[in-house]
């Protein structure tokens, strides 16, 4: 069975916070895991990657770096999913 886990690693004083979900990820690489997402900002707030450990399991990391309001989050997402050919 493969499950997708949603993690979103703890602060760190020494990382920003964009940073946190890609270093994570760079740790479960080392650690023998695959990259299936590149880390990229996404449109609701959220930077997020992902990757597939040894047993097969995904996990999306991702760390919260803003605070879309509910108008600004519907523009955002009508034009996400309008440049992947879909209605929002």
């Amino acid at each position: 069975m493969i499950a997708e886990l949603r993690v979103y690693p703890r602060d760190s004083r020494h990382d920003p916070a964009p940073a946190r979900s890609t270093i994570a990820t760079q740790l479960a690489i080392k650690a023998g895991a695959t990259s299936v997402m590149e880390p990229a900002d996404q449109f609701y707030g959220n930077r997020c990657c992902g990757v597939k450990e040894l047993a097969g399991n995904q996990w999306l990391l991702a760390t919260h770096i803003e605070d879309v309001q509910v108008a600004e989050l519907k523009r955002r997402a009508a034009e996400f999913f309008k440049k992947q050919g879909k209605a929002a």
